[in-house]
């Protein structure tokens, strides 16, 4: 796409220029005088539209190469606004002219495509599209007012190349340690360098739309208001002495204003600087008056006074710094712009083998070559750049210990980078007891493994013969002819066996638990809940017992381990109960603030509390902890059957999924078991 031209859309004699260089350039490319005026008028339609409700529209006239060398006038409309959602009228129109319209949004401008085939676009090369510019480059104006326009883009490129001399003008005008200002022929200040700002800032005002004397001790400036005034009539120099004000006090300056004139010798604005005299002006009125001269030599001896003690302060808090310095353990080396030491303290001496007095003011790759080799060199010139960087792990070349290094940029309040620090930790005796202590747990591990399989093994080969144990006591009972007293010794026998057959396979359920490796799945909690009361549907009925629950989440989890949760959590439940069980199992989701109080939680994850309340009997709070640990009873085993590690396997199965268990009671009270699980992996 090759841009002829770009005309801005601002009112209706743009839109005279649009159609008539839209026909011109239709013109250029052969178009008969019938295709000049559809085009034209099609793209006037909608330029009419933009300039009647559009916001900072313009126009584009561009020719398109198509395959084949085949060429069309295309003309892009970019507006602020749509359009096409205020009118389409004139779209349809421009529409039945053209055929096809194409509209887009980029770059925060809608845009409205217009096209026309031209009929012989390959005799239109590359030279003649570049002739196309120039021509309108150099194109007499249409009218008065394109004549205007035209000098008005090239006042803007003028007022560019300004704007560059401005810019080189207030920055000398920043530095200079004196107040500028620029003044129109009312007074009012146009332009203040940074000093003056300040100045202004600092009084409360804002440095727009006010006059110069308004910044001046009123009558101080009514005593030479009439020179001001002779020096506007006569175009001359203004000089006088005044008072500026600065919050509480009165302060003596220099004004100096004078005249910026054209060529016509009219004046349009003033230049002029305040420079302070006020040290002068306190000795001029201090050798008029002795006991002011008394007054401030007391006020100078009072803050000469003052000065000694700060510097002493100041020195004793350089000698603190350096103190703390050198009894850091970590070593510490500061470095400029041009890479000079200008700190280094004591276990850097110590480290490199080199006193302080030797290197402070050095090149640092003078005094230490080996950095340019093993990147603390780039890390030194990011930090001086502004880029803090961190070596967890870095090997000296000079002590072939190991440190932790850090590099910081040091800047002042106006972000600006005048040094880096070095700071190293040595982490040689940390990384060695991290590789034991890894070798530990390696070895814990194995243990670990080791004994979940013996204990495995030997659960699973206690059940043989506690079968025939069981089975072997039955068969006698019933075939023997047996009084009362052995009868009950079977009997005693067959419970025996049977508890011990429990207890062993709890135990199994236990250890399969710290073995588990399967894949967490989405599981839905409400689908558990009910196969689990399928299970206890006999139960239930034989105790007339109440489940109340919400709805319950989906999380991810492992089904089984939750099923078991559930199940056992609510065997408990239905066990300790001495009248009508009433079970309320409720659900809801952690705020933030929940969940960091909660330790035991991972503060970046999110959580559901799920509470199983009963009606049972409950048990002391002193317990709470106990009931969960591996074959703790709280109560006695003919009274309420149980191996002693149920409860132990759900705070198991919860702490497999990253979870939290607890409980709260008090005896006769019931009981309420909290389970925390994720929402989320």
């Amino acid at each position: 796409m090759e841009e002829i031209i770009r005309i801005n859309l601002d009112n209706e004699m743009d839109l005279i220029i649009v159609h008539k260089r839209t026909m011109r350039l239709a013109e250029l490319c052969g178009l008969s005088v019938a295709s000049q005026t559809t085009f034209a008028t099609a793209v006037s339609e909608v330029a009419r539209l933009a300039i009647s409700y559009g916001d900072k529209s313009f126009i584009v006239l561009s020719i398109n190469i198509l395959r084949l060398n085949q060429k069309e006038i295309v003309a892009t409309i970019y507006d602020k606004v749509d359009l096409k959602a205020i009118n389409t009228e004139p779209y349809s129109y421009a529409r039945r002219l053209l055929g096809d319209i194409q509209t887009s949004y980029n770059n925060y401008f809608h845009e409205t495509i217009l096209k026309f085939r031209i009929q012989f676009g390959g005799i239109i090369s590359k030279a003649k599209i570049e002739s196309f510019k120039e021509y309108f480059k150099n194109e007499p104006s249409i009218s008065a007012y394109d004549e205007i326009r035209k000098k008005n883009i090239q006042l803007l490129e003028l007022i560019d190349k300004l704007g560059e001399s401005e810019n080189r003008y207030r920055m000398v005008s920043d530095n200079l340690p004196l107040m500028m200002f620029v003044i129109n022929n009312d007074g009012k200040i146009t332009y203040a360098n940074k000093w003056l700002k300040e100045f202004i800032e600092s009084q409360g005002l804002i440095p727009n739309n006010i006059t110069w004397f308004s910044l001046l001790n009123q009558p101080d400036y009514r005593g030479f208001y009439g020179d001001w005034e002779r020096a506007i009539q006569n175009k001359t120099i203004f000089k006088a002495q005044g008072r500026l004000k600065q919050k509480e006090n009165l302060i003596w300056h220099l004004i100096s204003i004078m005249p910026i004139k054209n060529d016509n010798d009219l004046v349009t604005n003033w230049i002029g600087f305040f420079v302070d005299i006020h040290a002068q002006k306190v000795v001029e009125e201090t050798l008029r008056d002795n006991q002011a001269l008394k007054l401030i030599q007391e006020e100078l001896i009072a803050h000469q006074q003052e000065l000694e003690i700060k510097n002493t302060r100041l020195s004793r808090q350089n000698d603190f710094i350096e103190t703390v310095l050198d009894s850091s353990v970590d070593y510490i080396l500061t470095i400029d712009q041009e890479f000079r030491i200008i700190t280094f303290n004591h276990s850097y001496e110590v480290l490199s083998g080199k006193k302080r007095e030797e290197v402070l003011g050095k090149d640092i790759t003078d005094v230490f070559p080996v950095i340019k080799e093993n990147g603390t060199y780039k890390s030194l010139k990011d930090a001086l750049n502004g880029t803090p960087s961190h070596k967890p792990v870095h090997q000296s070349p000079i002590s072939q210990r190991f440190y932790e290094v850090f590099y910081i940029p040091l800047s002042d309040d106006t972000e600006t980078t005048h040094g880096a620090v070095v700071l190293g930790r040595d982490i040689t005796d940390q990384l060695q007891h991290e590789l034991k202590l890894k070798a530990i747990n390696e070895e814990l591990l194995l243990r670990n493994n080791e004994l979940e399989q013996f204990a495995y093994i030997a659960s699973h080969d206690l059940q043989e013969p506690l079968r025939k144990i069981t089975t072997f006591s039955k068969l006698l009972n019933e075939s023997l002819v047996l009084n009362e007293k052995q009868r009950d010794y079977f009997n005693r026998i067959i419970k025996s066996s049977n508890r011990m057959s429990n207890l062993i396979r709890d135990v199994l359920d236990y250890s399969r638990l710290a073995r588990s490796e399967e894949q967490f799945v989405e599981v839905d909690l409400n689908e558990i809940l009910n196969t689990v009361k399928v299970d206890f549907e006999l139960l239930i009925e034989e105790k007339d017992a109440v489940i109340n629950s919400d709805i319950l989440p989906k999380i991810p989890g492992i089904y089984l381990q939750l099923t078991q949760l559930f199940f056992n959590l609510l065997s408990n439940s239905l066990k300790f109960s001495k009248e009508r069980p009433v079970i309320n199992i409720t659900c809801r989701k952690l705020n933030t603030e929940e969940v960091n109080n909660i330790i035991e939680l991972n503060a970046n994850k999110s959580y559901y509390l799920i509470d199983f309340q009963d009606n049972g009997i409950g048990f002391e709070q002193q317990f709470s902890r106990q009931i969960f640990t591996i074959f703790q009873r709280l109560n006695d085993k003919h009274s309420y059957a149980g191996t002693g590690i149920g409860l132990a396997l759900c705070k198991k199965i919860v702490e497999n999924h990253n979870g939290h268990l607890t409980a709260t009671s008090e005896p006769g009270q019931g009981a309420v078991f909290h389970v925390y699980l994720p929402a989320s992996l």
